[in-house]
């Protein structure tokens, strides 16, 4: 496969593992696999993001307060996306957008705290080459 196909190829995201896995080690070893995706985005960036996805006080909100906030970390995360200009910042952004458009559909507060754990475990495993 030569770079430009590398680069179209759509990176498939096992929603099932970010937010139904209750196996820790399988939960872990598929972030890692994740950070390979990944490797060339500054850990800021993912943290700026992080900070974001945080801002909503997960223990109250209402299934609408967490749609609400999904649409704002969607539209941060699409204009992030044509801004950038490599595949792993590109990469970085589909994952998100991924998680997020599972939001939408299922806006509970279980699935929200566990894109927060996702988030964390991505940045405490995030290794940039």
């Amino acid at each position: 496969m030569n770079k430009y196909e590398q680069e179209k190829r759509e990176i498939e995201i096992d929603l099932n593992k970010i937010f139904q896995e209750e196996d820790p080690e399988k939960f872990l070893n598929y972030i890692k696999s994740l950070n390979n995706l990944i490797s060339e985005i500054s850990s800021n960036q993912i943290r700026n993001f992080f900070d974001q996805v945080k801002k909503i006080s997960i223990k109250s909100a209402k299934e609408e307060d967490i749609k609400k906030h999904v649409l704002k970390l969607t539209i941060m995360v699409e204009y992030a996306k044509n801004k950038e200009s490599t595949r792993h910042y590109k990469n970085f952004y589909e994952i998100m957008l991924k998680c997020l458009d599972y939001l939408m559909k299922n806006p509970k507060q279980e699935k929200y705290i566990k894109f927060q754990e996702f988030l964390e475990a991505l940045i405490a495993f995030y290794a940039k080459k």
